[in-house]
């Protein structure tokens, strides 16, 4: 079988993040399956070696799985001193032609939405007094919403906040929108 390289996979790779110590940098990356319910492939690249990483656990009693043999190869690598930085990290919440985990930032929105339709989206919306609260209450069922848990959790944090941040705009657009039909 023939070893994965950078160059017979770059088409299909999504950066996720980097691990830096010094002069010592560990890229990881993300190739996204096609097939229904598969689970996208890491990857980890080191002194220009791209190898495969067994990122999800097989005894994970979830529909869903993380990738916590990853997480927790990376937490490893923190505490020996590595900074990780991420992809996403460099994105605005506005950037929604932006592609995560081989999605456009829009259509995680539009799924978020959909997975918080009915009264899950009101009791975000209306609930909570401050914001803060409301991202708390930002809670996706592990029997739920496959291609968000198959995000390192890092990820799932970001992306969680930068859906609140659209969703805060999307809040105050609509309370300038009621004042103004209220003061006609």
């Amino acid at each position: 079988m023939k070893k994965p390289t950078a160059a017979n996979h770059s088409k299909h790779l999504e950066k996720v993040g980097t691990l830096t110590k010094g002069e010592s940098v560990i890229t990881i990356w993300r190739k996204m399956e096609t097939t229904f319910r598969s689970l996208p492939q890491y990857f980890v690249k080191k002194n220009g070696e791209l190898r495969p990483f067994s990122a999800f656990e097989n005894t994970e009693n979830w529909i869903n799985p993380v990738p916590s043999l990853l997480e927790e190869w990376i937490e490893k690598k923190m505490e020996k001193g590595y900074k990780l930085e991420l992809e996403i990290e460099r994105m605005d919440y506005t950037d929604l032609e932006k592609v995560i985990a081989g999605k456009p930032l829009e259509e995680w929105y539009f799924r978020f939405l959909s997975y918080y339709e009915d009264e899950k989206i009101f009791m975000l919306w209306v609930w909570f007094d401050r914001w803060e609260q409301a991202r708390a209450a930002l809670d996706i069922s592990r029997d739920d919403f496959a291609d968000y848990w198959a995000l390192l959790r890092w990820e799932r944090k970001i992306l969680g906040d930068l859906f609140m941040k659209a969703l805060y705009d999307i809040w105050v657009y609509s309370n300038e929108v009621v004042y103004y039909a209220a003061k006609e």
